[in-house]
């Protein structure tokens, strides 16, 4: 399962052709876009969400007809356009934010406006989970089988089982120098660590997300593999979520703080940046589990972890800055 392409993910899960996730995301760029048109604007703001929406709109139709024609190449046309497709989501998104906190500012004047927009994003995207997971159910399923991939990617690529002590000990010792064997050992402890993370979050959303449907033989490992962990792991759940979130914050808060203090030196306060940086991620989120769900969007093609990712979040944090901070609202 783990050595398929990075359409797996979208097709098992979501089932959809390509003339049906093409087809909602000539739905979803449109009415998003038709939202933000009835909320008034001016000047550069207006200037800015105008281009916004004409990205958005035209990307989804040209991404239809691309993948729709014999003779054009999907994969390059579907690569160049995450990124527009995304960002314009993404400001037509502040906009409704913000109008949002205008809206409700006045019962709450004593919180400013990112820390006002930083509320109702939180409070929305909540909502948005809660709501797509009680209505199509595969909120968590989708993401559970995300990460399982992860799981059986990182053990074909290591080769050897790691819970094989004799293995690994012979795999390091095989090395030239001690010095190589230093550093094969601390990155098999890395690998593994990782490992753990990506079993423990896997298992934490498949163990009751996982639909009943007979003959399928990706449920049926799926469900094999949950069993097969709940017999084995060590831990509670509780402790093994608890494990993974914890790994997780302790390499993500400082990529994002170390951000949001760069970016400071040009925008401001560092703890105002870094809320900017929170609404903007969570937004992100919510495009692409609404792109990957119904449109055409893969996983591999926005959740990435090198420079590259955090220089498009440093990009992305710049304009929702723009829109919450420097453009005036109406």
């Amino acid at each position: 399962m783990g050595s398929v392409d990075g359409d797996y993910v979208s097709d098992i899960v979501f089932q959809r052709s390509i003339s049906e996730q093409f087809g909602a995301e000539l739905a979803i760029g449109p009415a998003l876009a038709l939202a933000v048109g009835q909320i008034p604007s001016s000047g550069y703001r207006q200037t800015l969400l105008s281009v916004a929406m004409v990205v958005l709109v035209f990307s989804s139709v040209f991404r239809f007809l691309a993948f729709t024609d014999r003779f054009a190449d999907p994969e390059r046309v579907s690569r160049l356009t995450v990124r527009p497709l995304q960002i314009s989501a993404i400001i037509c998104l502040v906009q409704i934010v913000q109008f949002a906190s205008i809206e409700l500012s006045a019962f709450v004047p004593s919180i400013e406006t990112v820390g006002l927009s930083l509320l109702i994003t939180l409070l929305g995207t909540v909502l948005f989970i809660l709501g797509y997971e009680s209505v199509f159910q595969t909120y968590r399923f989708s993401w559970g089988v995300l990460y399982y991939v992860k799981v059986v990617s990182i053990t074909q690529s290591i080769g050897m089982d790691l819970g094989d002590v004799d293995a690994v000990t012979e795999f390091i010792n095989s090395e030239d120098s001690i010095g190589d064997s230093m550093k094969t050992a601390v990155s098999l402890l890395l690998i593994q660590v990782l490992r753990a993370v990506y079993v423990s979050v896997a298992y934490f959303l498949l163990r009751n997300s996982i639909p009943e449907e007979e003959d399928n033989p990706y449920i049926d490992e799926l469900q094999t593999w949950v069993d097969t962990h709940r017999d084995q792991k060590p831990i509670s759940d509780r402790a093994s979520i608890g494990f993974a979130l914890g790994i997780s914050g302790m390499v993500v808060f400082p990529v994002y703080f170390v951000l949001s203090w760069t970016l400071s030196w040009i925008l401001g306060p560092v703890l105002t940046v870094l809320g900017v940086v929170v609404v903007m991620r969570l937004l992100q989120h919510v495009v692409n589990v609404a792109y990957i769900s119904f449109g055409g969007l893969r996983y591999d093609q926005v959740l990435t972890t090198n420079a590259r990712s955090v220089a498009i979040d440093a990009m992305y944090t710049l304009v929702v800055w723009v829109m919450l901070v420097w453009l005036p609202f109406g």
